[in-house]
């Protein structure tokens, strides 16, 4: 989606993308700076599952602030190596699910969001 619609979802509380073999960001960058920061007010819940070229929810230097989030489901999605480039703040969130099944080592959190795709990135790459 581009950037101008994402900045109209605040009221968004649930977000799905799934099985999109070409996608390769979810909001797409307009421009190379700084925009003023997109928030996803109430967006509880974030799933991103079986997408092969996603690289980044966005790749702009884009501030996103998500104070609701809670749940986010990141499956499938080998080519993601980091979540986003600009400021991200996620005070709710606690960990990533990386599998469907709900056992405690299908969670990973290394401290923030940003760091944890990285390293599920990182370990993608190793297998």
């Amino acid at each position: 989606m581009p950037l101008s619609t994402a900045t109209s979802l605040g009221q968004l509380q649930r977000m799905s993308v799934n099985e999109c073999k070409m996608l390769q960001q979810i909001v797409a960058s307009e421009g190379d700076g700084v925009e003023d920061e997109i928030c996803f007010s109430k967006l509880e819940y974030l799933k991103l599952d079986r997408l092969p070229c996603l690289a980044s929810f966005c790749s702009g230097n884009h501030a996103f602030n998500f104070p609701s989030l809670e749940t986010i489901i990141v499956t499938e999605c080998p080519k993601m190596k980091f979540f986003a480039q600009g400021v991200l703040s996620t005070p709710k969130l606690l960990r990533v699910r990386t599998k469907w099944c709900h056992l405690e080592d299908n969670w990973r959190w290394e401290g923030n969001l940003n760091d944890t795709i990285q390293e599920l990135f990182m370990e993608m790459g190793d297998e």
